[in-house]
């Protein structure tokens, strides 16, 4: 009895030797890969703040990466360090700024990040609340074949359910128009391009407001301490801090295309081009988000390519993209007054 309980011992140790040491699958290797993965998610956090920092016109220094990867002082010096070390990063004085390689990868991160938000937007039903959270984990996991795989089962958006342009496979991404909510005076009118979702409390209250992108939006009343809204016949009152929060288009001086001759895409003949100004006043709602999605906000080229052989719809070339539009859709997109400028292909 005294040996078979030996040789099971035997065999139990061995097992287990083999458990925790095996190559691939071993416990250490699972320790070591997850060790990886963490140090891959804290490079790749770092590079999406120092674009950020790039991005907003300031300088990035090593406490703005500390705080993004949630550590110290010094354990962003040792991130910087290895960036540097893969050309992804170089450092002047002080600040930390992203090499052309480093840009290329920061936005491929952004570009899953906004994808995946823009996924469980319409194709979910999880919480408004919890996309960013959520897109925060799963960016890190995307492979750049998924990622366009992804891009390509959602009719290639342009813009995050937040309104931030999605970056295309090659890096390109549009500018944002408008101003910060906080900045408008009273009487003033505008559209809302889009909602910051940090703070994660914040955000939470701009969205248990019903504020999204596309919605029109009247300021009624401002002061040092707050700013209230006109919103579908509603008021709303903000704090500055959520104000800022909203980057909004102002109206200008808005006229429809029957009392002006002002241009609209489907004056567009085919090979002609022009400038996205902005969508008229009478787009609202789902009809306005839609365009919205498509990319058809102020300062997006687009091209008339092709008609249906019945004459409707329209296909319209847009940052690389395939859109169709009927004749009344298009009525509801003004092109810019230099349109005429911009000509055949």
């Amino acid at each position: 009895m005294m040996d078979a309980a030996v040789l099971f011992g035997t065999i139990g140790l061995l097992l287990a030797i083999v458990l925790v040491f095996l190559p691939d699958h071993g416990l250490i290797a699972r320790m070591r890969k997850q060790g990886e993965r963490s140090r891959k998610v804290l490079l790749e956090d770092a590079l999406k703040q120092i674009y950020d920092c790039e991005h907003k016109g300031t300088t990035c220094t090593v406490k703005h990466i500390a705080g993004a990867i949630g550590g110290t002082q010094n354990d962003a010096a040792k991130i910087i360090t290895v960036l540097q070390g893969k050309n992804l990063a170089t450092v002047r004085r002080e600040y930390v700024y992203l090499t052309d390689e480093g840009r290329e990868y920061a936005l491929r991160i952004i570009r899953s990040h906004r994808l995946w938000e823009r996924y469980l937007a319409d194709e979910t039903a999880v919480k408004e609340t919890e996309w960013h959270t959520l897109a925060e984990r799963k960016e890190h996991q995307l492979t750049r074949r998924q990622v366009n795989q992804l891009a390509a089962q959602l009719g290639h958006p342009t813009y995050d359910p937040h309104g931030d342009p999605i970056p295309t496979e090659f890096g390109n991404s549009p500018h944002i128009a408008g101003k910060p909510l906080s900045e408008f005076a009273e009487g003033e009118r505008g559209e809302i391009l889009h909602v910051e979702d940090e703070p994660e409390a914040t955000y939470a209250e701009l969205v248990r407001y019903g504020l999204k992108p596309g919605l029109i939006i009247k300021v009624v009343e401002k002061s040092d301490e707050h700013i209230v809204i006109g919103v579908n016949e509603l008021q709303i009152t903000l704090t500055p801090m959520m104000a800022a929060n909203l980057t909004v288009e102002p109206f200008r001086e808005l006229r429809t295309p029957e009392d002006t001759d002002h241009k609209t895409l489907s004056d567009l003949n085919l090979g002609e081009s022009g400038i996205v100004k902005q969508l008229s006043p009478e787009c609202r709602g789902m009809q306005r988000r839609r365009l919205m999605d498509l990319g058809l906000l102020p300062g997006t080229p687009v091209t008339a390519e092709m008609k249906s052989p019945a004459g409707e719809p329209t296909a319209y070339s847009i940052r690389g993209a395939t859109i169709a539009l009927r004749s009344d859709q298009a009525n509801l997109v003004y092109l810019a007054d230099d349109t005429a400028e911009h000509g055949h292909k």
